[in-house]
């Protein structure tokens, strides 16, 4: 069964991979895009086991897990949906404006699979 985890460890992959064959700025834009999905599907996990019911699969899923994070009162959930929150935005402009210059290089990049999986080593830290 496929995980969060296996898509953050994609992300890294595409992030310095340079033997794929694609284009550069479009493996660094779906590195992003895949490391802020892995992060977000070990949030989901993590809050179904804490809480008891599933995340939304759906455009309202993020601002669910967003504040459900935040409503465990913990410090390190409140840093964990900072950074889903930050994922998320770089992931959105990723996806969706083609025309910023911000993933031409590799550093976005590797800054978001970095996020992501400091993501997975908290909820690592903290799961039930």
């Amino acid at each position: 069964m496929m995980t969060g985890a296996d898509l953050i460890h994609l992300a890294g992959h595409l992030a310095v991979n340079r033997s794929l064959g694609a284009n550069d700025e479009a493996r660094f834009r779906s590195a992003v895009s895949r490391a802020y999905y892995g992060a977000f599907h070990l949030v989901s996990s993590f809050l179904e086991k804490v809480r008891g019911q599933p995340v939304m699969r759906n455009q309202h899923g993020h601002r669910q897990a967003y504040e459900q994070l935040l409503g465990l009162g913990k410090t390190e959930m409140v840093a964990v949906a900072r950074l889903l929150d930050n994922l998320r935005h770089d992931r959105n402009k990723a996806d969706y404006d083609l025309n910023t210059t911000a993933f031409r290089d590799q550093l976005k990049a590797q800054q978001c699979v970095e996020r992501a999986d400091e993501i997975r080593m908290i909820l690592d830290r903290y799961s039930p």
